[in-house]
């Protein structure tokens, strides 16, 4: 079965949008498994099992959730299965001669539901595979065959009757069977958790480059955007190493997206984004990252704005006092500077573009408080825009980083309905 349908079939990617799918598989030959299983979903929760060594339903719903009156889904489910059992045989069976396959394993599989988009029913839709190959797709406007098994294409006759069987028995199941379990799992489906967001660096000794990896974890529905950006302009997909939606194991998902920075990249100063945007969130997240300034540069810095802070103090104070009343959210940069002679790492994380001035920014390793002994911490700096900053650093031994602990930022601010959190960890680095 395509691949794409397979990690598609979940419809929590746009909110009001939920499905109910059985995935379903037959199997010729000898094997451990049984010859018919089947597995309810709803979006991406498994709802029940059914296998036919054990020839009944296994609920596979979290104990805490409201399962307690499943006979009327139940019902339904049986004779899906019973007739989704008999089709498959059949229709297996009937490849397997024209394929004229005698001997070894051969498996056909199914992914047959529907969907409710806003409340509104879709028809039925269903996928058949024979040997990882699709076989056949139907949905209330047509019904397709693969043109590698002819003889098995329906006459109109046997099509109508298909279509009567799915309008007036099939569908009407699957809806039921989807409202039933969408009403007793709606704080699991419907549950959004946002994404904290983790940069993490890993820097190639022989090369002089980076490889500078965005990663989400920990939200829930699955669907998420994450984007990273050069200056300001979307990386191109060819350019970055794209992972998969993966589940973590707790019921939410993560996401990585990583660049590869050559040394001579890194000495143009490029300044990268990364932009996720999910259901949970009232706005998109960006957390940024650039390589350190040279030592030299950062003096004519420092000196430049100092000036510019003397030069314009009163027109400073004025626009202050216009801004008074207003809030702007602080921009998290992480920035990360090797020693190369020690092996270690200057983690430091910048607030900026923030106001009013007042801030709290804390490091954390592994959950717990950095303490300021530990830390280089700067003072709350104007931006010459009327807005401020604030920088923490802390130096990782290398040492520290083989230990591998994970360090986080939390941002509070009163232009933020909740705190911020920004990550950062690093991966095994016997290999760099």
């Amino acid at each position: 079965m395509a691949k794409e349908k397979l990690l598609g079939f979940c419809k929590t990617s746009v909110e009001g949008s939920h499905s109910l799918w059985v995935l379903a598989t037959f199997i010729h030959g000898q094997t451990e498994f049984p010859e018919f299983s089947a597995v309810l979903m709803l979006d991406d929760v498994q709802l029940l099992y059914y296998g036919s060594n054990i020839k009944k339903f296994v609920s596979r719903i979290q104990q805490n959730s409201n399962d307690g009156n499943d006979e009327a889904a139940y019902e339904g489910s049986y004779i899906v299965a019973g007739d989704m059992y008999d089709s498959l045989k059949w229709r297996s069976l009937h490849l397997k001669v024209l394929s004229n396959h005698s001997v070894g394993v051969h498996v056909y599989q199914r992914m047959a539901g529907c969907e409710l988009n806003d409340g509104k029913p879709s028809p039925i839709m269903e996928w058949d595979a024979y040997d990882g190959t699709e076989a056949i797709h139907y949905n209330m406007r047509n019904h397709t065959f693969n043109a590698l098994w002819p003889a098995s294409i329906w006459k109109e006759l046997k099509l109508e009757t298909a279509r009567l069987i799915y309008t007036n028995i099939y569908q009407p199941i699957c809806i039921k069977t989807l409202k039933h379990y969408l009403n007793e799992e709606k704080n699991i489906v419907m549950r959004k958790e946002r994404p904290r967001v983790r940069l993490i660096q890993k820097t190639d000794r022989d090369t002089g480059g980076v490889t500078v990896s965005c990663l989400a974890t920990g939200f829930y529905p699955r669907h998420i955007n994450l984007t990273m950006l050069r200056d300001g302009r979307p990386i191109t997909e060819q350019d970055l190493t794209l992972g998969e939606v993966l589940p973590n194991g707790d019921g939410t998902y993560q996401l990585r997206r990583s660049l590869s920075v050559s040394e001579e990249e890194l000495r143009e100063k490029h300044h990268y984004t990364c932009t996720v945007t999910h259901l949970s969130l009232d706005n998109k997240l960006d957390v940024s990252w650039e390589p350190e300034d040279d030592p030299d540069n950062v003096f004519i810095t420092v000196v430049i704005v100092l000036v510019l802070i003397v030069f314009f103090t009163t027109f400073i104070a004025a626009f202050i006092i216009c801004k008074r009343r207003h809030k702007e959210c602080p921009r998290v940069r992480l920035i990360q500077k090797t020693d190369r002679d020690t092996g270690g790492v200057t983690v430091s994380y910048l607030a900026t573009g923030f106001y009013p001035q007042h801030i709290n920014l804390t490091m954390l390793r592994d959950g717990q408080p950095i303490t300021e002994q530990e830390l280089t911490v700067g003072e709350v700096l104007p931006n010459g825009d009327g807005m401020y900053q604030l920088r923490r650093s802390l130096s990782v031994s290398e040492e520290e980083l083989r230990e591998k602990h994970h360090y986080t930022c939390t941002v509070t601010h009163l232009s933020l309905d909740n705190k911020l959190d920004v990550s950062w960890g690093t991966e095994d680095r016997t290999n760099t």
